[in-house]
């Protein structure tokens, strides 16, 4: 039969357990303001029985584990939001780039050279003979590149 000292015993581990379980919710009171910090929980379980006759004692607690408590669903978004961002990021870096290529800001505007370029064409298609029409277009098709990207 089980004496004073099981039920001691029981009441020892009992103390421990829930010791532990109080260091843990120390600890998450202590990381509460941590970036990242994932709140943690102390698993307790029953010890084994201990049968006596046609009676089943019980033996007390054990801390099973401690697990982190997160939302799988939450995380997973968060960090599919997160490749998003830096996707978005990119994109807009490379435009930005490409942006500043063609800059309409700038002392000769793209949409400026092309209306020059368009132009001399009209001009060579409204006076073919003429070799000054020809050779102004020919000056704007090797110069409007350069002078608008460049």
């Amino acid at each position: 039969m089980p004496g004073i000292s099981t039920i001691l015993n029981i009441a020892q581990g009992a103390l421990q357990a829930n010791q532990m379980a109080m260091q843990v919710i120390s600890h998450n009171m202590a990381n509460v303001n941590t970036p990242g910090y994932t709140r943690q929980k102390a698993v307790l379980e029953p010890q084994l029985a201990f049968t006596y006759g046609r009676i089943k004692l019980g033996l007390g607690v054990k801390v099973d584990s401690v697990i982190q408590c997160f939302d799988q669903f939450t995380t997973r978004t968060i960090h599919q939001k997160a490749a998003s961002l830096k996707e978005y990021e990119s994109k807009a870096s490379v435009l930005a780039y490409v942006e500043s290529l063609w800059n309409e800001t700038g002392e000769a505007p793209l949409s400026q050279t092309l209306d020059e370029f368009w132009n001399a064409w009209q001009d060579v298609a409204n006076n073919p003979g003429d070799s000054a029409q020809r050779t102004a277009l020919l000056e704007k098709a090797r110069s409007w590149p350069r002078s608008s990207i460049l």
